[in-house]
């Protein structure tokens, strides 16, 4: 009953946002429903807002993805520096 509840929630929340034009990414539902512990909260994100809780469908579709770019930015410049380090001469 309560994950049901907070399902609910999530939607309108996410729906609200959108209505607004305000950004709404995973890790800002997390923050305001206070989801941040493992990955319970991703699922529930995906159960909320999939078709049929299916990844990459739905609200899901509209949510930012702006932390994943900044991620892979870090990433891909961390990683030249790596394979220098095993490719010294």
């Amino acid at each position: 009953v309560e994950t049901e509840n907070i399902k609910k929630q999530i939607k309108i929340f996410v729906k609200d946002k959108i209505a607004k034009g305000e950004y709404v990414s995973r890790p800002v539902i997390k923050e305001h429903f206070g989801l941040t512990e493992g990955k319970s909260g991703d699922m529930l994100i995906t159960r909320s807002l999939g078709v049929n809780g299916k990844a990459g469908t739905g609200l899901l579709k509209k949510l930012g993805q702006k932390e994943l770019k900044d991620q892979a930015i870090k990433n891909a410049a961390k990683a030249p520096a790596a394979v220098m380090e095993t490719k010294k001469l």
